[in-house]
């Protein structure tokens, strides 16, 4: 199939997001920038490259500027 991915959208010019498990394990830590024009997309992988599994996530987005959010999420494989 295509390339999918989880998009995180509406953020700041800058700072980074995080991905955790549900048990608060970190799974890849991405930063953006204004290239990324407001939205960046995790591929479902994790530092390493490798895919992650079926699960409950949680993203951390964290602006250089700006309050701290958190968006819980689902992958399905």
């Amino acid at each position: 199939g295509g390339r999918t991915g989880l998009a995180i959208d509406n953020l700041t010019s800058s700072g980074k997001v995080r991905i955790f498990t549900l048990s608060g394990e970190l799974v890849r830590e991405m930063s953006y920038g204004a290239v990324n024009v407001g939205t960046l997309i995790w591929d479902g992988s994790n530092d390493s490259g490798t895919r992650t599994a079926s699960g409950v996530y949680f993203a951390l987005v964290i602006p250089d500027a700006g309050e701290e959010v958190v968006i819980k999420f689902a992958v399905e494989r």
